[in-house]
């Protein structure tokens, strides 16, 4: 709304120049909300459609610039580069850069990144062994010059294996070395910021547990307690019951003090300067550690006056107390401008006051100070009957009072007391219940975001667990072929689980549906990859632009734009999920310990797998 009053008039608007500047401003204000409501809400498909789309793309280029990966570093800041065979669908042409932090892949004479894996994500870098047992098809002249690079489950490429070719014995030496070393370099360094991020994750998650609020409350509320029992005995300077009272202050300083380091700690930097409540307890806990430490300086006495406040910190360990400030705050604006409403009203009737009865009572309307707090004083209909008898001009022959003051003082009240103080409390009210209800929203979601990056904690660590195992075990037990699963195996998986055939091409095209924001009827690279990172899969999706060519069989599926239809669409998620069940009813063949003579477990599974091998041959 603010937005659309301060735009500029358009054309339409400028014959008004004749009007008042503030009827221009509102015409203008209303002429651009009206025009922002039609473009963001009132859009209609059969005449609102090509007007969102645009809307969309203009967002999705936004995006877009936002998320590209850039383009490759200058050759003083590669440490090796070359290029490569990398597998995809069958073995592409890339080129492979190595930098001390991360290990980059473009197309060959091209600048732009493709893909890149971050090294201290690298678990380890393994040989592909050239054994037709273990390798596919498209394996088979790789030889002993062809590599593995896994990463972790849960990090930035979602745990995918990468494998890469290359041309000699001697370039493939120095690959694997130069992998080897720089990432455990990197992984090195990458644990002590781990470490340091992981204490003050567990510490975050120490002092904002309820136990740790709780207790934190019970002590300003005994610091409270304290600061009572002194003001009520007032002991002498230099006695007993004075230094015990020195000391629980000496105390309680010090416990807050603690709990602020510790919070400072744990909500470094940003996130801890930007919550004005923990801006709240720097400022009370560095006044109380002032007074200890300049006792004797002049003005420390007013320094620990302002001690007392330190009872206002339990506003900031409640969550309840701390919702209903916050609600409180959020409700002022709109009571503020009801609050402007009932102040006219008192300067109107303050200045009447002056004209009509500074010379009746020069004490309480001889100026307009004077009349405003007079007319206060009304409003709050106590002492409204002495001022009323002050401004009445009663003749000694007259019974009653005067018309004028009691008309005066009548609608004065019926106005601020009886219409705009209820008004002002109908507001406040209404506000501040839809503040709690959005601070208690906003509550939920950071707990619940909170739960998530300690669940994320916990599978790194878990990661971590494993690459350290893998390290310490026999390396030639993992020189295997490379994983085929693909860069879409959440969604894969989670398509996996359809009833039949009609089941999976609906999966599939509500699939689509929530991809295509812009409603054009294709993905493109950008929409597919924005739209995956969106859905929130665990562990999640991110698609290359190497994964996106591999999918669309390096653009044959494609049209003319290079985007993917519906039925491109679910040709590919069919063909993956297609390919996700045969690899798992392989490797439930290869892993069963049923597969001896006479199993009925490993009859079955021969039999399904006798029954893929013939749909393969059947299949064009």
């Amino acid at each position: 709304f603010f937005r659309a009053m301060m735009a500029e008039p358009n054309a339409d608007e400028r014959k008004h120049n004749k009007l008042p500047i503030f009827h221009r401003f509102i015409c203008n204000a209303i002429h651009n909300l009206r025009e922002s409501l039609k473009t963001n809400f009132l859009l209609r498909p059969q005449h609102g459609a090509v007007e969102a789309r645009r809307i969309v793309e203009l967002d999705a280029n936004r995006c877009d610039a936002d998320l590209t990966l850039g383009e490759l570093p200058p050759p003083s800041e590669r440490l090796k580069a070359a290029e490569v065979l990398k597998l995809c669908d069958q073995w592409q042409p890339r080129f492979l850069v190595l930098t001390s932090s991360d290990l980059m892949i473009a197309l060959p004479q091209s600048q732009e990144i493709s893909d890149k894996i971050p090294l201290h994500e690298i678990t380890h870098v393994t040989r592909i062994r050239d054994n037709p047992q273990d390798l596919s098809d498209c394996l088979l002249d790789a030889g002993d010059h062809a590599f593995n690079v896994h990463t972790l489950e849960h990090g930035y490429n979602c745990g995918r294996e990468y494998s890469f070719r290359t041309g000699s014995g001697d370039n493939y030496d120095s690959w694997m070395r130069a992998l080897s070393a720089q990432s455990k370099l990197a992984r090195k360094l990458a644990a002590k910021r781990t470490r340091i991020a992981h204490y003050r994750a567990r510490t975050r998650m120490i002092t904002g547990s309820t136990a740790w609020q709780r207790t934190s409350g019970f002590l300003v509320a005994a610091n409270l307690v304290v600061n009572i029992a002194q003001s009520q005995i007032l002991p002498v300077q230099g006695s007993n019951s004075n230094a015990v009272f020195d000391g629980l202050d000496v105390a309680f300083t010090l416990i807050f003090t603690v709990e602020l380091c510790l919070n400072i700690f744990s909500h470094w930097f940003w996130p801890f300067f930007s919550d004005g409540w923990q801006l709240f307890d720097l400022g009370i806990v560095s006044i109380s550690l002032a007074t200890l430490v300049l006792r004797n300086l002049p003005g420390v006495a007013v320094l620990r006056l302002l001690r007392t406040f330190r009872v206002l910190r339990l506003f900031s360990k409640l969550r309840s107390l701390r919702i209903i400030m916050s609600a409180l705050a959020i409700s002022m604006y709109p009571v503020s401008n009801a609050l402007l409403l009932a102040g006219l009203v008192l300067f109107v009737y303050a200045i009447l006051g002056v004209q009509l009865y500074r010379d009746l009572s020069p004490a309480d309307f001889g100026s307009f100070a004077d009349s405003v707090w007079t007319m206060f004083e009304v409003s709050t209909v106590d002492g409204w009957a002495r001022v009323a008898d002050a401004v009445s001009s009663t003749h000694p022959d007259r019974r009653g009072p005067d018309a004028s003051p009691a008309l005066f003082m009548g609608s004065f009240i019926v106005i601020v007391f009886w219409i705009l103080q209820p008004l002002v409390m109908c507001v406040l009210l209404d506000n501040f219940v839809q503040a709690v209800k959005a601070e208690r929203q906003k509550a939920a979601e950071k707990d619940e975001q909170a739960r998530r990056q300690l669940a994320q904690q916990v599978r790194r660590a878990a990661d971590r667990g494993s690459q350290e195992n893998v390290h310490k075990g026999a390396a030639p037990v993992s020189q295997r072929a490379p994983s085929l699963e693909g860069p879409l195996s959440p969604l894969i998986v989670s398509l996996a689980k359809f009833r039949d055939a009609a089941d999976l091409s609906r999966r599939i095209q509500d699939v689509f549906k929530v991809l295509d924001v812009d409603l054009g009827g294709t993905l493109s690279f950008t929409e597919m990859r924005d739209g995956l990172r969106r859905m929130n899969f665990e562990p999640p999706i991110d698609l290359s632009s190497d994964d996106f060519s591999e999918l669309t069989e390096r653009g044959l599926l494609c049209n003319a734009d290079g985007g993917v239809d519906l039925g491109h669409f679910e040709a590919i998620l069919t063909a993956q999920v297609e390919r996700h069940v045969r690899e798992r009813v392989a490797d439930a063949f290869d892993r069963s310990p049923a597969q001896g003579a006479g199993s009925e477990l490993g009859a079955i599974l021969a039999g399904l797998k006798l029954l893929l091998v013939r749909g393969d041959d059947d299949a064009p």
